[in-house]
């Protein structure tokens, strides 16, 4: 009986990382971060479950940017500061002291984002979001 190559868990070279599979987590909404959108310790728990389960590449959910019209959700994780910035760093050591590489989502909500404060529009467009157009 010969066996069949499996490719997906294969090592591989990434950005110059030996990653030990292909298998990589993909990011998920968990709405886990404080109320200022700093990484918490039930983030870090989560994502390194994935690590030490064996996925070579942990993505973390979308992650905010900027502080004036990014954040599409409550307890959305942020990167818009130092705070929050540094509040990932006990995340990303854990998943690389298991052996797999992190990277984040970045995100911008949209118009999704401007829900959060009616009346306010931040666009390129003299339309509100959401509007319906007129048959």
């Amino acid at each position: 009986m010969s066996s069949i190559p499996r490719p997906i868990l294969s090592p591989v070279e990434l950005f110059g990382h030996r990653l030990c599979n292909r298998l990589a987590v993909a990011p998920m909404t968990r709405v886990s971060a404080s109320v200022d959108g700093l990484a918490t310790d039930r983030m870090k728990r989560y994502y390194c479950e994935f690590a030490r389960g064996g996925f070579a590449i942990v993505i973390t959910e979308g992650t905010y940017t900027d502080n004036d019209g990014s954040q599409g959700y409550d307890r959305q994780p942020g990167i818009a500061n130092r705070r929050q910035a540094n509040s990932w760093v006990p995340i990303a050591t854990a998943i690389s002291d298991h052996g797999s590489l992190a990277i984040m989502q970045l995100m911008h909500a949209g118009a999704l984002s401007q829900k959060r404060e009616p009346g306010r529009i931040i666009a390129s467009s003299h339309r509100p979001p959401f509007r319906r157009s007129a048959k």
